[in-house]
């Protein structure tokens, strides 16, 4: 009888004691009564679903706390650390001013691209149509080439015409020379005169005969101051007649030369005066302007200038 007593004792101690228990859990929980709690109690499917979704979270919290671990500079922060959000801002500002400046950069960089095609396209044009140009005038340049002065003789166009026409005016001039010169003197042209450097005047330049001399070629230099006059007028004479047979006929009716008859030997002189009435007997007026005495004496028709203390005098003299 006395053990019974002392299990219920036992008993009603435990039950007591499960009962606090209980009621502190249920207090922990939040609920009022062990009956408020067994009403929420879930079970069923909505007990594993709950199950499911605390499994997950704590699973994402492993991942997390394993990451923290691992990750050296979160690992060691200390938790005193202070956001420098105003610096973070400045820096993105600063970051995205530098990307506005880049991509406007690479804009202008992308048009200058597409000019830069445009314009070499431009001048692969303008050198495909170039060579097209060349080749069709390579016969015309070769002709201004040739006309230039690059020729086997390396004499220009104007050159030749100008030889030419030097020929016409030596022939006129050699038949006077002839006979001033009582045919001692001829005029011919040679490649290279003395003192001429230049190459375009190569075929130019001027060489006298001497019929006395071994039919020497002398450089007109050499002539004497006589000579030099007859030889001068003789190509000043052709000259006007070359002038006369190119212009269809127009003629220089008039003619003057100056001074040079005091060089002249009285032989040569009477040579030469001979030669100017034959011209003068042709239709032409001719005019010498001298202080010779000796023309003052052979030529009738005249203009006399004379000097007085009132200044210059004029006499007209005719025949």
């Amino acid at each position: 009888m006395a053990g019974l007593l002392t299990r219920a004792a036992d008993a009603a101690r435990n039950a007591i004691q499960q009962q606090a228990a209980l009621d502190q859990t249920v207090a922990h929980a939040g609920f009022d009564s062990a009956a408020e709690a067994t009403a929420a109690a879930l079970t069923g499917p909505d007990l594993t679903a709950l199950e499911k979704t605390v499994n997950a979270v704590a699973a994402r919290r492993a991942r997390v706390r394993h990451d923290l671990t691992e990750d050296e500079a979160i690992a060691s922060l200390s938790g005193e650390e202070v956001a420098d959000v105003e610096g973070a801002r400045a820096a993105l500002a600063a970051a995205d001013a530098a990307y506005s400046a880049a991509m406007a950069v690479r804009e202008r960089a992308s048009s200058r691209v597409t000019q830069l095609a445009e314009a070499t396209a431009q001048v692969s044009d303008a050198a495909t149509e170039l060579t097209a140009a060349l080749k069709d005038s390579a016969a015309l340049y070769e002709v201004a080439s040739l006309a230039a002065g690059h020729n086997d003789a390396a004499t220009p166009l104007a050159t030749w015409v100008l030889l030419e026409r030097f020929s016409d005016v030596l022939a006129f001039a050699n038949t006077r020379l002839a006979e001033m010169s009582a045919g001692r003197y001829e005029l011919v042209r040679v490649d290279d005169e003395a003192g001429s450097a230049r190459r375009r005047d190569r075929g130019l330049g001027l060489g006298v005969i001497d019929r006395f001399s071994g039919d020497d070629v002398r450089d007109p230099k050499t002539l004497s101051g006589g000579e030099t006059f007859y030889v001068s007028l003789s190509l000043a004479l052709a000259l006007a007649d070359v002038v006369t047979a190119e212009s269809g006929g127009i003629s220089m009716e008039t003619l003057f030369v100056d001074e040079g008859f005091g060089s002249l030997d009285s032989e040569t002189l009477q040579t030469v005066l001979a030669e100017l009435a034959k011209l003068q007997d042709g239709g032409r007026t001719v005019g010498i302007v001298s202080h010779v005495e000796e023309l003052r004496r052979q030529v009738a028709d005249r203009i006399e200038v004379t000097r007085s203390p009132s200044g210059s005098k004029l006499r007209i003299i005719a025949s």
